[in-house]
Parts: structure tokens; sequence; C-alpha cells
């Protein structure tokens, strides 16, 4: 750990709290904890409607439909799974055992998004295609949502200070 450094308040005779620089690794390590949530939103804003109008061969109207309850889901799973793990108490802590849990459902249905599921010998109509789209796609919202809710709500639990919860959230941004 380097020294501390006396913010600005310092020099003008104020108490100030020291201010610890972060190293390359502690700020690489929270900005990858960031990734999942970026690319869930890439995959889901340029590359869904495209697979399923062109490839799931589902209506415009129904990609609209399907888009717009995944956006409804994002609104609500993202505090729900925050409150959730705010009151979750185990002796692993509060927000692991959520960051642990996503990874099944996450990984599986992720894949699941871009299956036409007459691999499998399964032929779904045109609203059997969008039920088990927003199905798939609920699933992978709560599980990206089960990941970066907790992590977004270490930030304010660290007790660091200002200019150092500055330098992780810039870490993660820049990433």
């Amino acid at each position: 750990m380097s020294e501390p450094l006396l913010g600005s308040e310092a020099a003008s005779g104020e108490l100030a709290a020291p201010i610890h620089r972060l190293g390359t690794c502690r700020k690489l390590s929270f900005a990858i904890g960031g990734v999942p949530n970026p690319i869930t939103s890439i995959v889901t804003t340029f590359y869904l409607s495209p697979f399923l109008l062109e490839v799931a061969r589902v209506r415009p109207a129904a990609v609209g439909v399907i888009v717009l309850v995944g956006r409804v889901i994002d609104a609500f799973t993202d505090p729900l799974v925050g409150a959730l793990s705010d009151h979750t108490k185990t002796r692993f802590g509060r927000r692991r055992p959520w960051m642990f849990f996503s990874i099944v459902p996450f990984a599986c249905s992720f894949a699941a998004v871009f299956w036409t599921w007459d691999i499998f010998g399964v032929q779904l109509s045109g609203n059997g295609t969008v039920c088990v789209s927003v199905a798939v796609l609920l699933v992978v919202l709560v599980g990206v949502h089960m990941y970066t809710a907790p992590i977004h709500r270490l930030l304010p639990v660290t007790g660091q200070s200002h200019p150092t919860l500055t330098q992780l959230v810039s870490s993660r941004v820049t990433c």
C-alpha cells in the first residue's frame, strides 16, 4: 500500500481523510467485474433483433414486443435483486452468494438466446417462439442482474473515500 495522500482540504488547514491510491491490479479486478452487463446489453441490443427476424423468422411486431418486455423486466430486476442482496445474510457475506449462483442461469440462458429450437426436434409456432424468446430473455436478464446488482452495491459499503471511489468507478468505465 502506498503512502496516503492528503486531500486539498489539508492545505487549507482542515482535517481531511487520507486518500489511498489504488493499485492497477485492484482497479483492473474491479473493472473486470463489470464486463457481463455491457456484453449482455450489446448482444440484446444489436444481435437479438436481427437473429429473431432473419433466423427465427419472428414477425417484426413480435420482436418489438420481445425487446419491450426485456426492457420492462430490466427495470424491475436490478432494484429487486439489489434489495434482496441487501437482506441476504450468509457466512459468505451478502453479495457473494448472489454473484456465485448467477453463473448457471446466466451462462445457460445466454447460450439459449440464439438457439433455434428445431435443433432439438421441437417445432414452435410463431407465438411459441415469442413466448420461449421472452422466457429465455427473462432468465438472461435476471441472471446478469444477480451478478451486477450486488457488485454495484459494493461501492457504498467499501468505506473508501470519495476520490478512491472515483478511481474505482473510473477504472470500470474505461475498461
